[in-house]
């Protein structure tokens, strides 16, 4: 009973997530600090799937993966400190923030219905674009000039 009402307090909940992370596996090889990385897994983004970048609320930005493995408490405690219900989604728990430990209200949608970081995926988009033109995965744009001299073979049927 002691262990339930530990897990229900923000800071309990922070704590636990601060060890859930810390415990897990490490990746010493790789350079944490990259824009286009989670601060947790220490992964790059991706535009899809289990790698999409979800904000929470404090703005602080997570991949999908990370916030599947973050603790939930329950929003029993959060909904009696606050008077008045602003969403008209019911909230059912609550994931606090492994790094200011701040609370994000979590829907019946899960971390589904967290909002994906759009700022984040069009500097993916657009650094994957580049890497592909300079890996020759995209044609050049041809100027007039060099159309006009390329043969046109055309055919009329009379």
């Amino acid at each position: 009973m002691a262990e339930e009402s530990l897990i229900a307090s923000p800071l309990a909940c922070a704590q636990q997530s601060f060890h859930t992370f810390n415990s897990g596996p490490s990746s010493s090889g790789k350079q944490s600090g990259r824009q286009l990385e989670c601060r947790v897994c220490e992964e790059s983004f991706s535009l899809g799937g289990d790698k999409v970048p979800r904000l929470l609320f404090c703005g602080h930005t997570l991949c999908h993966s990370c916030l599947l493995r973050l603790p939930m408490t329950s929003a029993a405690d959060e909904a009696s400190s606050s008077s008045s219900t602003t969403s008209a989604a019911v909230v059912n728990s609550v994931i606090c923030c492994p790094f200011d430990r701040q609370p994000t209200p979590i829907d019946n949608n899960g971390v589904w219905g967290l909002k994906k970081n759009f700022a984040l995926l069009e500097v993916l988009e657009r650094s994957n674009g580049a890497s592909e033109q300079q890996a020759g995965g995209q044609q050049p744009l041809l100027s007039p000039d060099l159309l006009r001299r390329q043969p046109v073979a055309c055919s009329v049927g009379l």
